[in-house]
């Protein structure tokens, strides 16, 4: 999750060379104003349930309580991490959802009956996709650990370039991460492991099955890859503005928060709904799976997309 920028104007009336840095925690008066805007709502409703964090992953989601526990619904196979105490950080995959708890050891959660933990202590920036964990930054460095070996083999994902990463994501196939110091590296058993990557200077990145996008350090998107197939390469030409957060997820949706809360999702047309948030919401963050989810500024989940699998029914 990113922190968020909040644009400021110089004494001409335009927005300063160094405008929008305040953190998106700002949230104005307790009229619920944000950015100037009014949430969706208008005051937080003080009888609302309130959350931390969401993932989301196939058919199933996590919420990060504000008592550190975590709360999962969908028709996935979550249910045994519902309840679990003392979270840090936890990813949700389609298979496996890991936690790190204050001790820093990520505990994974394997199809409802299996658990074990990964082999790495102190991860930070942990993600997961699938059957595998990734981490951005732990007393080892970055690296990927397979929960189990899927059905395909090894698809190399355990093999990080070396280097310090401020950000990685992991899809099923392979997975990016952004530098520490500006660049992005790729591996794994997926073209965009040999695709020409932008240059420049990244805070977040997110990675789906044949194309990802980056987040540069002035809030730009860019993205790389592709299958040569004009729908789904869309998934290529994000939207121009400021953003403070974005996920993508396999080959149909990617999306991103505006500096002023709008959250903006693009990719090939699909049934399901993912790619047309609704727009009189404004999101702190945004995760994508098989539906999207985000929380909002006064705290709150809302999801949309897929209506079948239960994920944007959000518990009360």
């Amino acid at each position: 999750m990113l922190i968020g920028l909040l644009s400021c104007v110089s004494p001409s009336g335009d927005p300063g060379p160094d405008a929008a840095r305040d953190s998106v925690e700002s949230r104005g008066d307790s009229s619920g104003s944000y950015l100037g805007l009014q949430t969706a709502g208008g005051p937080r409703n003080p009888h609302r349930r309130t959350w931390l964090d969401v993932e989301v992953g196939s058919q199933q989601a996590c919420g990060h309580n504000p008592d550190r526990s975590l709360t999962c619904w969908g028709d996935g196979n979550n249910t045994p991490v519902s309840g679990v105490e003392d979270v840090v950080e936890f990813g949700v995959g389609s298979l496996v959802t890991c936690v790190t708890h204050a001790e820093g050891v990520p505990w994974c959660y394997y199809a409802n009956v299996s658990q074990g933990p990964l082999s790495v202590t102190g991860a930070t920036g942990l993600v997961v996709d699938w059957s595998v964990g990734c981490w951005s930054d732990s007393d080892q460095g970055a690296g990927c650990e397979y929960y189990y070996l899927p059905p395909s083999g090894d698809l190399g994902l355990e093999d990080v370039p070396s280097g310090e990463y401020v950000a990685i994501d992991v899809d099923s196939y392979g997975a990016c991460g952004a530098l520490e110091g500006g660049g992005l590296e790729c591996w794994g058993d997926l073209e965009l492991a040999d695709a020409e990557r932008p240059e420049g200077v990244f805070t977040a990145v997110a990675v789906g099955d044949f194309h990802a996008c980056a987040l540069t350090d002035t809030g730009a998107i860019e993205c790389w890859g592709g299958t040569g197939d004009a729908a789904e390469d869309l998934l290529l030409e994000p939207p121009e503005g400021e953003f403070i957060d974005l996920d993508m997820q396999g080959r149909h949706t990617a999306c991103a928060v505006r500096v002023d809360g709008t959250p903006m999702c693009w990719g090939p047309a699909n049934e399901s709904g993912t790619n047309d948030p609704p727009q009189h919401i404004r999101l702190k963050s945004v995760n994508v799976g098989d539906s999207v989810c985000g929380v909002t500024v006064s705290d709150e989940i809302t999801c949309w997309g897929y209506p079948y699998s239960g994920v944007v029914d959000v518990p009360e």
